[in-house]
């Protein structure tokens, strides 16, 4: 509505203390694009919690679908159950035919003693490095390795599972110093 008093404006929506809001009619029409991922409230309110815990629950679904599958494989160790174990290969591709860094040896994939090279998206030889299993140990013994109330630690030196953190947990490889990705390289994980 036009402000009868200023004719080349708008009647403010609302006086807060942070200052006069006007009817934010182009905002509305571009959350309404959104379907029902868009959440519109009103600034001129004086609680800002229901549209923070809003925000706050669609962005944590969204993490959610993005983390729900485990990447690796682990079972506990037949033999000590702070110990989680895994048969998947975590491999650092290298972005050019040369030699593996220190700790890293060439992937075998097919257990024939000959390591196996790989060709990126251009058709180029390129090395693949395999990065030892640190294993993973956790501090609760009583919880499964996927548990998202678990601690994780290596229990040697390589890679190792963990969860990281960032409002939800998300399954992740994590690396022992010396044993993460080189510069220029991406890693893999290749389960049987």
């Amino acid at each position: 509505r036009i402000d009868p008093d200023s004719p080349t404006t708008l009647v403010p929506s609302c006086n807060t203390g942070y200052g006069l809001a006007y009817p934010p009619r182009r905002f509305v029409e571009l959350a309404q694009q959104f379907g029902h991922r868009a959440y519109v409230h009103s600034i001129c309110q004086d609680d800002y919690e229901p549209p923070m815990s809003a925000l706050s629950g669609e962005v944590n679904s969204l993490a959610d679908l993005a983390c729900e599958a485990s990447i690796v494989d682990l079972a506990k160790h037949p033999s000590d159950t702070c110990l989680c174990i895994s048969d998947c290969h975590v491999i650092h591709v290298l972005d050019d035919a040369g030699a593996c860094p220190p700790l890293l040896e060439e992937w075998d994939q097919d257990g024939d003693t000959v390591p196996n090279r790989v060709l990126d998206a251009s058709g180029s030889q390129v090395t693949a490095c395999e990065v030892p299993a640190a294993h993973t140990r956790v501090l609760r013994c009583d919880l499964g390795c996927h548990d998202p109330f678990q601690s994780y630690q290596p229990h040697g030196e390589g890679w190792y599972y963990n969860l990281s953190y960032t409002g939800v947990a998300c399954p992740s490889v994590s690396f022992t110093p010396g044993y993460g990705p080189p510069a220029g390289a991406f890693s893999m994980v290749a389960c049987p």
